[in-house]
């Protein structure tokens, strides 16, 4: 028989052989994570509480600056839209759909990243299949709004606009699912949390979902 000792010995050798080498394989930084320096995340002191709000904070004004870009974006197609009733009417479909869509890709990269499941060195063939996953729920999404906007408007010689449309949200779609599957990846590689990329997404997918739409419209619609 093994004594006692001994296996009390080697059960705490590879105990620490295993957080040693969890440690060396890119884990995640929980306070890093949490905004606490050093602290849990549920502790509530002034320091912790500060420091979340100072990280979330700076990221938000930070976006709700950039977002002002859809401004002038809808301020150069001002004659196109005053136009064409329509864009308007389903701009909030479109955006809404590029930001679901978007959102759903940042988290799973997000999860996998965090979980180990793939690494950055990974990125292109998670890329890849996010690909053909987006190239399906575009053209399925792009079908169902087609059918959803030409049954309210597709008799009223607004076939054109029907197309305009359909195609927007054909290219908001996969547009959103390659880049909210890359941001996690760009984030992590210069440093910051990947939990900012949920809320960037969402922004640059506004900006991104007006600029396609009325570029395509006006491209399109006589």
């Amino acid at each position: 028989a093994v004594p006692t000792n001994d296996v009390d010995e080697e059960m705490q050798a590879l105990s620490a052989s295993v957080a040693g080498s969890e440690h060396t394989n890119d884990t995640v930084d929980i306070p890093a994570l949490t905004g606490g320096k050093g602290n849990p995340y549920t502790a509530i002191t002034f320091d912790s509480i500060f420091s979340v709000v100072w990280q979330r904070t700076s990221v938000l004004v930070s976006l709700l600056l950039l977002q002002s870009l859809s401004q002038f974006i809808l301020e150069m197609y001002e004659g196109l839209i005053a136009k064409h009733v329509i864009i308007p009417l389903f701009l909030t479909m479109l955006i809404g759909a590029g930001g679901n869509a978007g959102n759903q890709s940042t988290v799973r990269a997000i999860t996998g990243l965090v979980t180990k499941e793939f690494t950055n060195r990974e990125y292109w063939r998670v890329l890849k299949k996010e690909m053909m996953v987006g190239l399906i729920n575009a053209t399925i999404l792009g079908g169902i709004g087609f059918g959803r906007v030409y049954y309210f408007y597709g008799q009223q010689d607004m076939f054109y606009s029907t197309v305009a449309i359909t195609l927007s949200l054909f290219c908001i779609v996969l547009s959103s699912v390659l880049l909210g599957t890359s941001l996690p990846f760009l984030i992590g590689y210069f440093g910051y949390d990947r939990e900012h990329a949920a809320p960037i997404i969402q922004v640059v997918m506004d900006i991104t979902g007006v600029f396609i739409t009325c570029g395509l419209c006006s491209k399109i619609i006589p």
